[in-house]
């Protein structure tokens, strides 16, 4: 296996401007790591502007408008996105309508203006790195910032447990490899705490705690990972942030109370052979 470093760099010091990046994302829109995307309508005129992209999840009727910048998040283009979300959630009602910027920097300023606003707007924050090798441009897209899974809790109170679970109902088998980590990840956790610990299938999403406190979540993808979140006490937070640089990872941090927070990462099969993993199980479930 040959190691290459990659150098961490601005799209517009490499002459590459928005266009080329909605170009991107035009192309490919799981690039965005928000599922299986339908892209609607690019550059979709408004009485004030353009939105850059509408999209759809087929899965579960929500739809999605997105605005992309360059640089960092600056007021015009928070405000934009929050104005382009309203003025579709008002042309289209019956459905779920989820605000996302994507930026180069995803600053203070933003997360501030967002919880000034007391989480009232369902919106997601991606921060997109590009990073160079040699020739090569890579985009990665980390979300930072989730307020409908950051009410997740009041989701799992109103979502009804129930057996019909969509990836095993599938007839793809895009789901297998995700579902047995799944299944490899409950071994451990049971392992380390047997007793007082429970799984339960949600109609999009799988919570693992006791009858009233759930400590991780789950998500299946297509490919060979699965989506994982999981609870802490905050006086955890040196250990947990130790456990993940060691194992290689960067996690999006969430829900950030007096008392608690979530990590987000994409599990992947070898992470379950690390004992840096074994130790965040532990860690979080000492917060039953």
């Amino acid at each position: 296996m040959n190691y290459k470093l990659a150098k961490k760099i601005n799209l517009r010091d490499e002459n590459l401007n928005e266009k080329w990046l909605q170009s991107r994302i035009e192309e490919d829109p799981s690039i965005l790591e928000l599922g299986n995307l339908i892209l609607l309508k690019a550059e979709k005129r408004q009485k004030r502007g353009r939105i850059d992209f509408l999209m759809e999840d087929p899965n579960n009727n929500t739809l999605y408008e997105i605005e992309v910048q360059l640089g960092s998040t600056d007021e015009s283009h928070i405000i934009r996105c929050i104005e382009y979300w309203n003025n579709e959630k008002t042309r289209n009602p019956s459905r779920d309508h989820i605000a996302v910027l994507v930026a180069e920097e995803i600053t203070n300023r933003f997360f501030n203006v967002i919880y000034l606003m007391n989480k009232a707007i369902p919106i997601i924050g991606i921060q997109l790195n590009a990073l160079k090798i040699e020739n090569d441009i890579i985009l990665d897209f980390v979300k930072v910032l989730d307020i409908p899974e950051a009410r997740m809790d009041q989701i799992d109170i109103e979502q009804d447990i129930t057996e019909d679970f969509y990836w095993e109902r599938s007839d793809s088998q895009d789901y297998q490899t995700s579902l047995e980590i799944l299944e490899k990840t409950w071994e451990i956790i049971v392992s380390v705490r047997e007793e007082d610990i429970e799984r339960n299938k949600r109609k999009s999403y799988i919570t693992i705690g006791t009858g009233y406190r759930n400590i991780m979540w789950f998500r299946p993808r297509k490919g060979n990972y699965l989506d994982i979140e999981i609870r802490f006490y905050k006086t955890s937070d040196d250990k947990v942030s130790k456990l993940v640089d060691e194992m290689g990872i960067t996690p999006s941090y969430k829900n950030r109370p007096e008392d608690y927070f979530n990590i987000r990462f994409h599990l992947k099969e070898n992470h379950l052979e690390m004992d840096q993993f074994i130790q965040l199980i532990k860690e979080s479930t000492d917060y039953i």
